[in-house]
């Protein structure tokens, strides 16, 4: 199980709280000296191709604690999505910090969204200030709404199966 492996754990989630940062860092920069937008756009591609493997941890996480929390209900009866106090049971040893930046996180991708809409690139055009900052955005934000998710997987004591009856409990 993945949520055993607390060191690669602890790992995704140094990386996805440092590319998160640098992303807005990016963004900032973008803004700031808009001459800079060019040079940003492979560090774009890099935190892109790095968001696909926390994306995959999140998404393999997830599926874990689904599995473990429904497993004694019969496989049609299984719910689409996870209910409010699920999603707390999944997020539950992550530092509030974490939680906080989510929802700042959540906060900032609708706000990218109402003000920059969708971003699209390809390379026969340019990378502009605009496509940089909100492409930025939406990248770190991103890697801070996941972040509580990994944080709690890797602060969790053993594995989302080692913790199943608590979850249980908790679930109502």
């Amino acid at each position: 199980m993945l949520s055993d492996r607390k060191y690669f754990l602890r790992m995704t989630e140094t990386l996805c709280a440092s590319v998160g940062t640098l992303c807005l860092g990016g963004a900032l920069l973008a803004k700031v000296r808009p001459a800079t937008a060019p040079s940003l756009e492979l560090f774009v591609y890099a935190a892109l191709a790095a968001m696909m493997g926390v994306a995959i941890t999140v998404a393999i996480l997830t599926s874990e604690f689904a599995r473990v929390l429904h497993a004694s209900r019969a496989e049609a009866k299984m719910p689409d999505a996870f209910s409010p106090m699920q999603v707390g049971l999944l997020v539950n040893w992550s530092p509030a910090a974490q939680g906080f930046g989510a929802v700042l996180a959540m906060l900032l991708l609708i706000g990218t969204a109402l003000v920059s809409g969708s971003v699209q690139w390809s390379s026969g055009e340019p990378f502009t200030p605009h496509l940089a900052v909100a492409a930025f955005l939406y990248v770190g934000g991103f890697y801070f709404v996941v972040l509580p998710v990994l944080g709690s997987a890797s602060r969790m004591p053993g594995s989302f199966e080692d913790n199943a009856v608590f979850m249980k409990k908790g679930d109502g």
